[in-house]
């Protein structure tokens, strides 16, 4: 992952606020394929720079932690969201997609959502 934003921050455990940046940091799977594709999407259709795309990879020095890699991770200002929690919000700051937002508020939407986030996540190096 070459993108000129792309990278990871020195201070990759603490909040979006802490990098100074403002963006909203969007943890990813560095080893995962499907991950970094994403990454490389987000950054292609981020017209207004609201994100931060970082790998995350055992190798790196910065690494510290499993479960950032288990499940995609969103930091903006105070707030972490995780899984399709993160996928809904990301999707929902772009413009025309606002109605992802409400409509993963809709009872039971949001449970099968989880489980089938749930579910790519666990299979996602079988398509390497």
């Amino acid at each position: 992952m070459n993108g000129k934003r792309m990278g990871i921050p020195a201070d990759w455990h603490k909040s979006a606020n802490a990098t100074g940046t403002g963006k909203k940091v969007v943890y990813i799977d560095a080893d995962c394929r499907i991950c970094r594709f994403l990454g490389r999407l987000l950054e292609s259709a981020d017209k207004r720079e609201q994100f931060t795309v970082a790998p995350i990879s055992p190798a790196a020095p910065e690494y510290g932690c499993n479960v950032m890699r288990d499940e995609i991770r969103l930091e903006e200002i105070g707030v972490t969201r995780h899984g399709a929690d993160a996928v809904f919000s990301i999707i929902s700051a772009f413009r025309g997609f606002k109605f992802i937002g409400y409509a993963s508020r809709s009872p039971g939407f949001m449970e099968l959502s989880k489980k089938a986030y749930s579910f790519i996540a666990s299979h996602r190096h079988f398509l390497d």
